[in-house]
């Protein structure tokens, strides 16, 4: 299920958007993105278990520094993408360089990776379609009856 704010295409894109995803054993993700935010960039995960939570990203900030005083808690805000990123995108194409060159191995692998990016299709097809995308325990594609996932 997505939920969006302003779209820049209704057809691929969304500038604000929830993505809701359900997983096998009770878990259930939220995904946060917004281009459009007063404080910037904002893109984090929710991940909500039977056993508890788990956040990433909740509070963008451009770096550590917070200054508490009478007015409450303030931190510098992150610009945008590409400054939200450009340390993790280093790290990649250095750790990518080093599997290339010298044999070194994958931190993640290939099917966790092809994974998520089946996630990610299936948010935007159904932003695109307004129905419920679903998947089986083993990652397949579950048959939709009526626009929703057979469960």
């Amino acid at each position: 299920m997505i939920q969006e704010g302003s779209i820049s295409d209704p057809t691929v894109d969304a500038d604000n958007a929830v993505g809701v995803v359900e997983f096998w054993g009770g878990k259930t993700a939220y995904y946060y993105h917004s281009r459009t935010t007063a404080h910037g960039y904002d893109n984090c995960i929710e991940i909500i278990d039977t056993e508890g939570k788990v956040w990433v990203n909740l509070v963008p900030h451009h770096h550590r520094v917070q200054i508490l005083n009478s007015s409450g808690i303030v931190q510098d805000a992150t610009p945008g993408w590409i400054d939200r990123y450009r340390e993790a995108s280093v790290t990649e194409l250095e750790r990518f360089r080093a599997v290339v060159l010298e044999g070194k191995e994958l931190l993640l692998l290939l099917t966790t990776a092809y994974f998520g990016l089946q996630i990610a299709l299936a948010l935007q097809e159904s932003l695109r379609t307004g129905r419920k995308i679903g998947f089986d325990d083993n990652g397949v594609r579950k048959e939709q009856e009526g626009g929703v996932a057979k469960h």
